[in-house]
């Protein structure tokens, strides 16, 4: 925050974010069991996931304080990757549902989306003190979200041929905010 008058502010609020998972579980407690006639395993509903996300953002306020109103004026920008799913080679639980295993050895296959988000918005808030009890409170933002990824799936134990599903989101909405804030003390 830096103070640049005595009832003005410019404060930055930066952020960054870096997750890695990997979870493999038996998401139905029957990972072990036999199947009927045969002394190999299987598994029921088994999933192996990795989640990966890089997050970074930054907003800037301008905040203006007085014994009339509170002022605040903004700007945020939001970028994220994201890569979620059953990494190449592994299984996950929808193509492994009740199979007998060979050797236990899980089928190999994809199912991952990758995901690239940003975010741009801008907004103004003002708070007018009506009296030391009331404050009326109203504010408008304008948000501009682009979403853009790939979803890939195959699963060659049911022939089911590598597919590549693109999606793309963009949208600009305005929304706003009307309000009244009522002290009854200090």
């Amino acid at each position: 925050t830096l103070d640049l008058a005595e009832s003005l502010t410019l404060k930055s609020i930066s952020a960054s974010r870096k997750v890695s998972a990997f979870s493999s579980l038996d998401n139905l407690g029957l990972g072990q069991l036999f199947y009927p006639g045969s002394s190999d395993p299987f598994y029921v509903q088994v999933s192996q996931n990795l989640n990966k996300q890089k997050q970074w953002s930054e907003e800037l306020q301008l905040n203006y304080t007085s014994n009339i109103m509170n002022l605040t004026a903004g700007a945020l920008y939001f970028k994220e990757k994201v890569v979620t799913g059953t990494p190449d080679g592994l299984a996950s639980g929808a193509i492994i549902f009740g199979l007998p295993l060979v050797g236990n050895v899980l089928p190999a296959g994809r199912d991952v989306s990758f995901i690239t988000s940003k975010s741009v918005a801008g907004y103004l808030q003002t708070e007018v003190h009506l009296s030391p009890q009331l404050d009326l409170v109203g504010g408008l933002r304008v948000t501009r979200d682009d979403k853009k990824g790939t979803y890939y799936r195959a699963v060659p134990v049911y022939n089911i041929p590598l597919t590549a599903s693109p999606f793309t989101y963009k949208d600009t909405r305005t929304t706003y905010l009307l309000g009244a804030n009522y002290h009854f003390s200090d």
